[in-house]
């Protein structure tokens, strides 16, 4: 799978993810070729290499008519850009889901209807090709999973708008990041935009570390401001490796000591049923010597809270422990196997090319056996070996 990785050190914004796309390959004549489809005018486009700090990257311009910067636009406005346009349907849809999701962050912040939002920075001719060039950048380039860094919001005091005084991340941007990794460096300013924002936080398929991938190109893309640390954004490109997926999980995890053990498998029921991934507990041995056990539960979901009120509620502990971990997952498919006693499924697991596990369910080979009058053993040891 072709993967993009975004690594946004110094955060992220439209022009710099558009320089990035340009950088790891995307012509500079299809990106205009494919702004000239959307009934715009007023604008240049023209990209040149730049220095920020000590690190080289690429800086595309969007110069819009100075008339342009006072025109704002609505939700319907920039939907009837696109249908009027000639863009291919995917990217005229995805950026149309994209701007519906601003209209939506935006009226919650103002506290009117998505269709009553006037798009100010965002609604201007340099936000529109931002967004609509990012979604074509990343289906010209072959990408087909986007996982990005968490996000440097960069910090300081307020900052005066057009409109007033705004603080630093802006609330649409905060609000669009909702779930998301952030962190923020002080006396940066803001180092991501609305336009980043709505960018990473809708087209990334995950955030976390680079995934493992075979490197084929590294792009940079400039912002306009110059900082401590280089205003740009990473761009990683290539194959994802075959036969693992890389991610961030979360474990929650907390030791009880004082609860009736037959309670452990109701609360591992409602543990799996509320989403986690896996549950385990460990026998251990409390300060006071009395016998114990660690409840572990793994989890990729952002929100907690489900599993938490499990926990909570469930359990007798008043307190957990979360950390992040790296997490390597096996490619795997099921395939249907047929037995004596009748078909079961199985989970094949593949390492860098190569199968290393098939593993029968249990539940099947379980069903198939009992009413075979067989032992489960002999259904899963046929199952793990027998050819498809």
């Amino acid at each position: 799978m072709r993967v993009a990785y975004f690594d946004c050190f110094a955060g992220a914004s439209g022009d710099m993810l558009l320089g990035a796309l340009v950088d790891d390959g995307w012509a500079l004549d299809d990106l205009k070729a494919t702004f000239a489809k959307i009934p715009l005018g007023g604008y240049a486009v023209r990209a040149e290499e730049v220095r920020k700090g000590l690190l080289r990257a690429l800086q595309v311009h969007i110069e819009i008519d100075a008339d342009e910067h006072t025109v704002e636009r609505n939700l319907a406005d920039i939907v009837q850009l696109l249908e009027a346009s000639s863009l291919d349907e995917d990217i005229a849809a995805t950026s149309r889901k994209l701007f519906v999701r601003l209209a939506e962050v935006e009226g919650r912040m103002h506290g009117v209807a998505p269709e009553a939002v006037h798009f100010h920075e965002v609604g201007a001719v340099d936000s529109i090709l931002d967004v609509v060039g990012v979604v074509a950048g990343l289906k010209a380039l072959g990408i087909e999973r986007v996982v990005c860094s968490p996000v440097n919001v960069g910090g300081s005091p307020p900052i005066q708008t057009r409109h007033g005084w705004w603080p630093i991340p802006g609330p649409a941007t905060l609000d669009l990041m909702k779930g998301k990794p952030i962190y923020a460096v002080p006396d940066m300013g803001e180092t991501l935009t609305p336009t980043g924002a709505l960018l990473l936080s809708e087209l990334a398929d995950e955030f976390g570390p680079i995934p493992a991938m075979h490197v084929e190109r590294v792009g940079y893309g400039a912002g306009m401001r110059d900082s401590a640390i280089p205003n740009v954004l990473r761009m990683i490109v290539g194959e994802e490796s075959a036969g693992e997926t890389q991610g961030m999980a979360t474990v929650i995890e907390t030791t009880i000591d004082d609860m009736n053990p037959q309670l452990y498998g109701h609360v591992t029921a409602q543990l799996l049923a509320a989403g986690a991934l896996d549950v385990t507990l460990t026998p251990v041995q409390m300060k006071k010597g009395r016998p114990g056990h660690v409840l572990s539960v793994l989890t990729e979901a952002a929100d907690h809270g489900p599993l938490l009120d499990v926990i909570f509620g469930e359990t007798t502990t008043i307190g957990v422990r979360l950390h992040r971990v790296e997490r390597i997952k096996l490619e795997r498919q099921v395939e249907h196997v047929a037995t004596p006693w009748g078909s079961v499924r199985r989970k094949v697991a593949h390492w860098r090319g190569t199968v290393v596990n098939r593993s029968p369910e249990y539940e099947d080979c379980l069903r198939v056996a009992t009413a075979a009058r067989v032992p489960v053993k002999q259904v899963m040891d046929y199952a793990r070996t027998a050819s498809v």
